[in-house]
């Protein structure tokens, strides 16, 4: 059995139209501009849906997104991604909202170089989630991986 080194948040916003993603930030590190799900660490103390809230408040300035997360219930699908022999538990939300609040939302520049919009129809099939490979990070490739595995129509259910 692994065992747990971290608990870390993620979320997936998806409009109509598009899968919404941040730029990374991380200078220096292969990851450095790379597409990832915005979210972070779960905290001491916190629940994963409060992390969530934090997270999105320090990613995204306009507070758009953490008040559309309070007003949904969301459920995460629960992922293990191994990392150096430990295993990361991320807690992965799915969150839908309209394109038009989707075009207010604003990144925060300490944390992401912005936000880019990915049609649906490359995250939704293997062809167009191949071509993405090389611009998203290991992580959330993995957490990809992951989630396929589990069940291979998974955002089927969110649609």
């Amino acid at each position: 059995m692994v065992k747990i080194s971290e608990e870390i948040v993620k979320i997936f916003i998806r409009t109509e139209i598009h899968y919404i993603f941040s730029r990374k930030k991380a200078y220096g590190k292969k990851s450095d501009g790379l597409l990832e799900l915005i979210g972070g660490h779960v905290e001491d103390g916190e629940t994963p849906f409060e992390a969530l809230q934090r997270e999105a408040r320090e990613e995204e300035e306009t507070g758009i997104l953490a008040n559309l997360l309070v007003e949904k219930q969301l459920t995460p699908i629960n992922v293990n991604v191994e990392v150096d022999g430990l295993s990361e538990q991320h807690f992965v939300y799915i969150l839908n909202i309209t394109e038009e609040d989707s075009r207010k939302l604003k990144a925060s520049s300490d944390e992401s170089y912005g936000l880019e919009f990915i049609e649906n129809s490359f995250i939704e099939t293997s062809e167009g989630l191949s071509k993405l490979r090389s611009d998203i990070t290991w992580k959330t490739n993995e957490i990809f991986i992951a989630l396929r595995k589990e069940d291979s129509n998974w955002l089927r259910q969110f649609i």
